[in-house]
């Protein structure tokens, strides 16, 4: 059995590979949502990316959520990130995040 398959079979054992898309969704949007606080800094932005890359079911949800890109947007990331994050957001309502 090859690595990927291997990690793929430990994902969809994993007891949080088994939360359905709603109730997902509902975590990615609190991680997003979290309230920054100056002695435990939180950037929406890099939960959210670091969300999209766990597993292929939580890169297609995260990808699948235009509010959860629009809750995620720092205007210290580079531009190019910041152009990304737009286009995924789509239509959403922007929440945008300055650090000061």
């Amino acid at each position: 059995m090859s690595s990927i398959n291997h990690l793929s079979q430990l994902n969809a054992e994993a007891l949080i590979y088994r939360l359905n898309g709603d109730v997902l969704s509902t975590i990615f949007m609190f991680n997003a949502r979290l309230r920054i606080d100056v002695h435990n800094p939180h950037v929406p932005s890099r939960t959210t990316r670091a969300t999209s890359q766990v597993s292929h079911k939580w890169r297609r949800l995260a990808l699948s959520l235009p509010s959860l890109w629009a809750a995620s947007l720092d205007t210290d990331d580079p531009i190019a990130w910041i152009e990304v994050v737009l286009a995924r957001a789509k239509e959403a309502p922007i929440t945008v995040v300055i650090l000061i």
